[in-house]
């Protein structure tokens, strides 16, 4: 059987989207309060990444007071800093990449972007969706993207329980903690 190129293309894309992992956690030394916690985002596929963007997306983020303090808010990191986004929808990622490549088999960054909107009262549910956008280096004319939603609310205890949600649910659980 003779590959095409769009088959080989089609094949290295479905590498990465299957082996690109991504985990969120809370750093060990600030407890589990999300905003003291880590993005990361290990590939091990067997393609480098070049041109790569990190969005925390806010879908509802409620204080422990039972106030809404952040809706539809995210932040996209992009080589030097975090930006404000006002849409849902990331922004076209640059073709061109002078930042160091996210090497194959393995490699790995952290980030951390839910302290940027922590409540001065603290949390009582967050719901938000992280987008990780990318390019391999040796597919540079196509924009990828892995998706990644979720959830953590305080317990009665005390503590936060975290779980994944599916990223097209469009109604938030943590409604269920806004002050009515």
């Amino acid at each position: 059987m003779k590959f095409t190129e769009n088959t080989k293309a089609e094949f290295q894309l479905a590498d990465v989207v299957q082996h690109l992992k991504m985990t969120y956690s809370s750093l060990e030394e600030y407890g589990d309060d999300p905003s003291d916690s880590d993005i990361k985002i290990q590939n091990d596929s067997g393609y480098d990444l070049g041109p790569r963007r990190i969005i925390c997306f806010s879908n509802l983020v409620v204080g422990a007071d039972g106030s809404a303090a952040a809706e539809n808010l995210g932040f996209s990191k992009y080589k030097k800093g975090w930006e404000i986004m006002s849409s849902y929808a990331p922004p076209t990622l640059p073709k061109s990449f002078d930042g160091p490549v996210l090497r194959k088999n393995g490699d790995s960054e952290s980030e951390s972007c839910m302290s940027a909107i922590k409540p001065s009262v603290g949390f009582s549910c967050l719901d938000f969706t992280i987008i990780y956008q990318y390019r391999l280096v040796i597919q540079p004319e196509l924009e990828q993207s892995k998706w990644l939603r979720i959830v953590a609310y305080k317990s009665p205890s005390g503590k936060y329980i975290w779980h994944t949600r599916p990223t097209d649910e469009r109604i938030s659980e943590c409604t269920d903690y806004v002050k009515k």
